[in-house]
């Protein structure tokens, strides 16, 4: 009897023992379960918050700072921001020409998850929207006829003939619009917000001029000559002339530390870009097909000058002269001065004016600008690049 009570408890026992190994075992399962799932529910919830960042970034770049943001030349790098129970760190930096990469790392219970995003610029600052921009006072002696807006960041004063139509006259409160000439306009009074004057990113150009300036020093010529570009740019240590009958075929650029001074006869096509440290001259019947021309010092347009889709750029003055037509843009950091017959279909953006004179015919129209906008324009709008985003 009593042998057979002591196996009843050893049996008991091993049972008690197994069943004590089994629930421990559950336990630890469970427990090992719990873990995985709090982290897992960690490196979901991190995901998010990553993602919270990639989205709050795009709110920074694409609001102005009197809004709060910090709009779209914002760059930073690892900034760290609260969000819900953890928080993350923003990278903002350029990735390409007109490409800005967001990297946003969300982190929550100490487990981080990062998320990256290309976006690109588009669009034109908003200066870009009238036939004639004036970052001053606008004069106008001579017979000037506009069809389209303008806005003129002071007085306007008309002593000549001048008919504005198709468009408004826009200009600051407390700002004046009259003259002893003949004119028509309709009142645009201050536009909200007022447009600012898009200040021109030379970086571009001035890394191909310091490319031009490690050339060998010499002065180079074109007389009655075919360049044939072939994408390439062309450096020139010096001065480069372009006379005669010549043709430019690009796509490619001619790159000057010094002076282009442009006569004859000459004709370019696809796409020829030309940069100049110094002063850019077009002379003579010069005709040119989607071509930009730059100078860091000041540009002037004489003869029968004629630029089909293209643009003239200057960091400095931009002076427009006898038979001159241009279908494209006309930027001035400088001053704007037009005389002649000056025939502008597209837009002018200056930081002043210096007298339309002449007969002055300004038409804006957007059809005509370049399909890929001239280099140094920041974009006002973002597009998310498709399919850059990525997790990891």
């Amino acid at each position: 009897m009593k042998k057979h009570s002591k196996g009843n408890l050893l049996i008991t026992f091993i049972m008690t023992v197994a069943l004590s190994v089994t629930i421990f075992a559950f336990l630890s399962y469970i427990g090992i379960r719990l873990k995985e799932t709090g982290i897992r529910a960690a490196e979901m919830k991190s995901f998010y918050v990553a993602d919270a960042g990639i989205n709050k970034a795009l709110w920074y770049l694409g609001t102005t700072t009197g809004a709060g943001g910090r709009g779209l030349t914002w760059r930073v790098t690892s900034t760290y921001e609260a969000f819900g129970r953890g928080g993350f760190y923003l990278t903002v930096l350029d990735s390409a020409t007109n490409e800005v990469m967001i990297i946003s790392t969300g982190e929550v219970n100490g487990i981080r998850k990062t998320v990256s995003q290309v976006i690109t610029s588009g669009g034109l600052p908003s200066a870009f929207d009238y036939a004639l921009y004036s970052g001053g006072n606008l004069s106008m002696p001579g017979i000037s006829n506009i069809k389209g807006d303008l806005y003129v960041n002071g007085n306007s004063t008309f002593n000549g003939i001048v008919t504005c139509s198709n468009g408004k006259l826009y200009h600051p409160t407390g700002t004046s619009v009259g003259g002893s000439g003949l004119y028509t306009y309709t009142e645009g009074g201050q536009p909200n917000p007022i447009p600012g004057f898009p200040v021109l990113d030379t970086s571009y150009y001035d890394g191909l001029i310091t490319t031009a300036q490690g050339q060998s020093a010499g002065n180079v010529t074109y007389n009655n000559a075919t360049v044939n570009l072939g994408g390439a740019n062309v450096y020139v240590n010096g001065n480069v002339t372009i006379s005669g009958n010549s043709t430019i075929n690009g796509p490619g650029s001619i790159v000057a530390s010094g002076k282009i001074y442009i006569s004859g006869n000459t004709y370019s096509s696809d796409i020829v870009k030309f940069i100049a440290q110094g002063t850019a001259t077009i002379d003579g019947n010069a005709y040119t097909n989607g071509a930009t021309y730059y100078s860091n010092s000041s540009l002037t347009a004489n003869g029968n000058t004629r630029v089909n889709v293209g643009g003239f750029i200057s960091k400095g003055n931009v002076k427009l002269n006898g038979n001159m037509t241009l279908q494209g843009i006309v930027y001035s950091g400088g001053t704007l001065t037009m005389l002649g017959n000056s025939a502008i279909k597209g837009t002018c953006v200056a930081s002043a004016t210096g007298g339309l004179t002449g007969n002055a015919n300004l038409t804006y129209d957007r059809s005509v600008f370049p399909a890929v906008m001239p280099a140094g324009f920041t974009g006002t709008t973002l597009i998310i690049k498709r399919g850059s985003w990525r997790g990891w």
